[in-house]
């Protein structure tokens, strides 16, 4: 039976009713007697502690408990919170040959994120490979190829601007917030460790910063093998994780106190195939138009996973709920999307008719 708690109003009055009863005569009503500020006093004290007891059994358990007391919680099953990573990439910068940009120079991108070279560059040919890494972990460094990275201070030689390689500047993942790791921390309440079944790789690999989904392909390579795939839902441009990525999840499923001795564990990115749709829209509007791709990018998130199957008539509700869409027809697809076992489906461009 559910403890049944009282207001601060109502507890004044139960000590002002024992109050009375104990002393014949006494109106513990009164604003200003001694009796009613000792009651209201008092009163006040116990909302007090009834307050802080609330908060404590929040606290203690998994399912409500914030902050650091949710990282209690993970710390006796040795899950830790994972920290905020820092984005790093190369940068290609031009200039006069032999002139050098030393290490430690700050770069800019054009929204003021700042960078840092991790070694010396030469420039050789005319041009030169800087290997940064953002000066603040997150998700703010990550920064795709072709755009522009400045240096602060100018280097005699080298010309100003240069430009971010086709591999981006990738990596940076904020700190794990706390719906996350109370996932985690459920997960393996809910599915404790079995010594290298299918959801332990899984469990393994969510350890590693910006993994949210991961899927498991039992003989991947053959008898004795296991694949695991995953994506990073937190990632600006694409959910895929890069080659760095997935080998940050190979290491640590490697490491020796992880992996079983036995297993073959093959970790790899699923190959993203694009949901390209046709749309006619009522009424066709910018604000509905976007209303439409969100409830799109949110029934993927829900839906999809390395082979899915994407039914036509989810397709249609998902457009249906977007707020302010009347009515709609879908042109293409015209039957449901297929995916081979390795095959991610990703928001693709929408045709608007």
């Amino acid at each position: 039976m559910p403890y049944n708690k009282t207001t601060l109003l109502e507890k004044i009055e139960q000590v002002r009713a024992i109050v009375e009863t104990k002393l014949p005569g006494a109106d513990g009503a009164l604003d200003r007697s001694n009796l009613n500020v000792l009651n209201v006093a008092f009163s006040s004290a116990l909302q007090g502690v009834q307050d802080y007891v609330d908060y404590v059994s929040n606290q203690i358990n998994v399912i409500t408990a914030e902050g650091e007391y949710l990282e209690n919680k993970g710390f006796e099953r040795g899950i830790i919170r994972k920290e905020a990573s820092y984005a790093e990439g190369i940068v290609k910068f031009t200039g006069v040959d032999d002139s050098q940009i030393p290490e430690a120079t700050v770069f800019q991108r054009k929204d003021g994120v700042e960078f840092l070279s991790k070694t010396f560059a030469t420039i050789t040919s005319g041009e030169c490979y800087v290997d940064v890494i953002a000066v603040e972990a997150g998700t703010q460094g990550n920064t795709s190829a072709g755009e522009e990275i400045s240096l602060i201070t100018p280097i005699a030689g080298i010309n100003n601007v240069g430009v971010v390689e086709v591999d981006n500047l990738s990596g940076g993942v904020n700190t794990e917030g706390d719906e996350e790791l109370r996932q985690r921390i459920l997960d393996h309440i809910q599915d404790p460790p079995h010594g290298g079944a299918k959801n332990d790789y899984v469990l393994w690999a969510k350890s590693v910063e910006g993994v949210t989904r991961v899927w498991t392909h039992p003989e991947h390579m053959g008898v004795g093998s296991i694949g695991v795939s995953f994506v990073m839902d937190a990632k600006e441009s694409t959910i895929i994780p890069d080659e760095t990525e997935v080998q940050k999840v190979q290491d640590y499923i490697d490491q020796p106190d992880i992996r079983p001795v036995t297993a073959k564990v093959t970790v790899f990115a699923p190959t993203p195939k694009a949901l390209n749709l046709e749309i006619a829209l009522n009424p066709d509007s910018p604000e509905t138009r976007q209303a439409v791709e969100n409830e799109l990018r949110d029934f993927l998130q829900r839906k999809s996973e390395p082979g899915a199957l994407l039914y036509l008539s989810q397709i249609r509700e998902a457009i249906s709920i977007a707020t302010g869409e009347v009515d709609h027809t879908l042109i293409s697809p015209t039957a449901n999307v297929t995916h081979t076992s390795v095959e991610m489906p990703v928001l693709g461009t929408i045709s608007w008719s």
